[in-house]
């Protein structure tokens, strides 16, 4: 049987290439065609006119056709095994030591310009709004993609804004937001362009969470003697429902205390469900007046209050 042996291409030519093996193989006792070195210097072959070597790793070149057709030079071919020299002149020279052994060698295929693509896409993001967020896309190609970033369409100019920045690892390319602002939400792509064409990512979108905007148009509905009636309208939740909504009150317009109402979901205060935009509060005095505040919660923190509205309550007695 014929033996064979694979040969490894030289580590400096790294590329994403797929391995093949060439089509070419060498017999030693009968060719150095594949070779760049063996030397036409007669004191390289023996008597018997067979190739030995001054190293058994030396660096060897062959041009081969490749398996899909294509001729390609593929420099630095080394046989992986030192056992098929053997030593002769006391470690000067190395000659094969089965002369009928063939050398099969595999290469890298000539790396081909190769279009832009996506591997891995940036991903949705939630925050609050000053804290940060980091947008990651992974691309191929040949040559290596240049990577930009857009925000709703429109290219990103990281120069010009302190809070984003740029940065790239191996084929991993990232952009980071520092302090996000609620300006900040949008979606978010990585487009990566070569010499052959571009590829864009999917959309990653970022929601910016505020604390809720306070209520607002607080209206006085009803009164009574102990009793009063209002409403009012929900503030904005910048992309977080609102929780519940808190009412209270003053006497004095200054310090603001907890109260009670009908339906509150909590004992010594008016906590009401999402669900509800009125109050009846309860428990009052006759003929004092109050001022009232509306507050409303989100996942984040509770707003800053309403606009005061204030009325004063009935005489006791009075229809």
């Amino acid at each position: 049987m014929v033996e064979t042996e694979t040969s490894s291409r030289n580590s400096r030519h790294c590329s994403t290439q797929e391995i093949v093996e060439m089509s070419a193989s060498v017999n030693l006792a009968t060719s150095q065609s594949a070779y760049s070195n063996p030397s036409t210097d007669p004191s390289y072959y023996d008597n018997t006119n067979l190739p030995y070597y001054t190293e058994p790793t030396t660096e060897r070149q062959a041009t081969y056709e490749a398996v899909d057709g294509q001729v390609t030079n593929y420099d630095d071919v080394e046989p992986k095994q030192k056992d098929i020299y053997q030593e002769i002149d006391q470690g000067i020279h190395y000659q094969p030591l089965n002369l009928n052994r063939e050398v099969h060698y595999e290469g890298f295929v000539k790396p081909t310009a190769v279009a832009p693509e996506i591997s891995k896409h940036p991903k949705d993001a939630t925050r609050v709004e000053g804290q940060d967020v980091v947008f990651s896309c992974s691309v191929e190609g040949n040559p290596p993609p240049s990577v930009r970033w857009t925000k709703d369409g429109e290219r990103l100019n990281t120069t010009a804004n302190s809070r984003l920045t740029e940065s790239v690892m191996n084929n991993n390319h990232s952009l980071t937001i520092t302090d996000v602002h609620r300006s900040d939400a949008g979606h978010y792509r990585c487009v990566a362009t070569n010499s052959v064409d571009s590829s864009t990512s999917f959309a990653a979108t970022l929601k910016v969470y505020l604390v809720q905007e306070p209520p607002f148009n607080v209206t006085v509905n009803s009164k009574s003697s102990r009793m009063v009636n209002i409403s009012w309208m929900a503030g904005f939740d910048w992309n977080s429902a609102i929780l519940n909504y808190t009412v209270k009150i003053s006497v004095d317009n200054q310090n603001f205390r907890d109260t009670v109402c009908q339906g509150s979901l909590s004992n010594g205060a008016c906590v009401l469900s999402n669900s509800l935009t009125s109050a009846s509060l309860v428990n009052l005095f006759p003929w004092t007046t109050y001022f009232i505040k509306v507050f409303a919660r989100n996942i984040i923190g509770t707003s800053t209050g309403s606009s005061v509205v204030n009325t004063t309550t009935d005489e006791e007695g009075t229809l």
